[in-house]
């Protein structure tokens, strides 16, 4: 039996990063974080054995200073995909999707910690995600839509 994966991370990259913060708030005691995780696959052209996952992360929302929130940070990171098994007929994202966002949230977890701990506040560490809920919740709201 092989554990090797058939599926392949070949680049993550940053694709944006937006970060404002409330002066109003003191920063150096922050305790609970809103998160909305939004990951959205995209197959490269001509190829359903490729694509990129964006896995968008926003910490409190734009309305952050209204609301009496620190700050507003918005991550979009991108995971470019490969499945190596060529043979099968699905697509990368009927096969992977979840084990898509499962490798790509670490990345943006150590992303918002460094980018929070060099911008002068406290590292904020984001909670670990069970990603079969996420998927779950976005196929709910999507139906109620």
């Amino acid at each position: 039996m092989s554990i090797d994966s058939e599926l392949i991370l070949k680049n993550v990259r940053v694709k944006s990063l937006n970060y404002s913060i409330n002066e109003a708030i003191d920063l150096s005691e922050i305790k609970d974080v809103d998160i909305l995780i939004s990951p959205t696959p995209k197959l490269v052209k001509d190829d359903i054995h490729s694509g990129v996952v964006e896995l968008s992360v926003e910490l409190f929302d734009e309305f952050y200073v209204e609301n009496n929130k620190p700050f507003h940070i918005e991550i979009v990171v991108q995971g470019m995909f490969t499945d190596s098994d060529q043979t099968s007929n699905m697509n990368v994202f009927e096969k992977y999707f979840p084990n898509m966002i499962s490798i790509l949230y670490p990345y943006i977890r150590s992303y918002i910690s460094a980018t929070t701990g060099m911008f002068g506040i406290q590292n904020v560490q984001i909670p670990a995600i069970n990603v079969y809920d996420l998927m779950q919740n976005l196929s709910e709201s999507n139906n109620t839509k």
